[in-house]
């Protein structure tokens, strides 16, 4: 197509709308975004690469101050994470006879498909750069993931040692998360960790645990999250169908090997850059000039730019386990 973002035969209205079909439909899916550290890279930097800044936890101060003497300033040291954006999107023409003769609006139908499509791809490529962390649990006395058999599932022993796993490395519960439909501000959070695994796995076998407790208990004051099905002890879990499978895995490649992650405070970053975070590309039946010239269709797209990065592999850890 030779030319982009052509609404000129639609209403302000129209175009609006169609925008916030995608974005809804986008953000309904995303669920590993919603607990990293978010950074939006401003427009006009000559560069798609944002920086992270972490500060290391300054040592034990346990030597006696001498009188009258003052002693050695400390310096903090900040670590800085790059974190490169990259660009994502995809169409679909939308022909001249489907949109005369179809019983519906088909490109409402069109925008909400690509919403969800493009709510689905953030969320995996996000979910890949954090499973992707070297803090590992694995069942039983196993050192890797081609060990895991079939009778090695999620237990509330492995999540208690990913609590004390994650408490022994100073990781800080979770005290908000990111709510997209207010332009990336936050939404408080009780303080918790927060696990995230496949709606594949039926937490139900662990609902007879003592310390868990299913979410239609929560207090009234509660903010949910998006596919909540409960809390055990410290750790607040969220499902979602884009949870993370390793497909014969296991031992014997025969074995599926599910991550359930627990997710801790500053674990991992996002940012988009500013203003072009998710964009909606609308060209109508008869654009394109020469390349098309009869006419014969249009294009509804989406694109987006997205980047995510650990920004420290001690705030999370991994459970990987069969399936329960």
């Amino acid at each position: 197509m030779g030319q982009t973002n052509t609404t000129a035969n639609m209403s302000p209205d129209d175009v609006a709308y169609y925008d916030k079909t995608l974005l809804a439909n986008a953000f309904a899916l995303q669920i590993h975004t919603l607990f990293g550290d978010v950074r939006p890279l401003p427009t006009g930097q000559d560069t798609m690469t944002i920086k992270f800044e972490r500060d290391e936890i300054l040592p034990l101060a346990t030597t006696p101050i001498v009188e009258s003497v003052t002693p050695v300033s400390e310096k903090m040291t900040p670590t800085w994470i790059s974190c490169e954006l990259k660009q994502y999107g995809s169409y679909q023409k939308v022909s001249d006879v489907l949109s005369w003769t179809s019983r519906d609006n088909k490109l409402n139908r069109v925008s909400m498909a690509q919403g969800e499509q493009a709510g689905r791809s953030l969320d995996v490529i996000c979910r890949d750069v954090i499973v992707a962390g070297t803090n590992v649990i694995y069942p039983s006395t196993h050192d890797e993931r081609t060990d895991i058999t079939s009778s090695d599932k999620l237990s509330t022993a492995l999540l208690d040692e990913a609590i004390v796993n994650l408490r022994s490395r100073n990781a800080k519960p979770i005290t908000a998360m990111v709510n997209p439909d207010e332009g990336y501000a936050t939404t408080p959070l009780n303080e918790a960790y927060i696990g995230v695994n496949s709606t594949d796995i039926d937490m139900s076998a662990l609902t007879e645990a003592a310390g868990w407790k299913p979410v239609e208990k929560y207090a009234r004051n509660t903010a949910i999250i998006k596919g909540e099905v409960g809390a055990y002890k410290q750790i607040r879990f969220t499902q979602t169908s884009l949870g993370k499978v390793w497909v014969d895995g296991g031992n014997g490649s025969t074995v599926d090997v599910y991550a359930t992650l627990i997710l801790g405070r500053n674990a991992y970053g996002i940012s988009q850059l500013a203003g072009h975070a998710m964009e909606m590309i609308i060209n109508p039946v008869g654009s394109g000039g020469t390349e098309n010239p009869l006419a014969l269709y249009g294009t509804s797209a989406w694109k987006a730019t997205f980047g995510a990065v650990i920004l420290n592999d001690d705030f999370m850890v991994r459970i990987e386990h069969a399936l329960l």
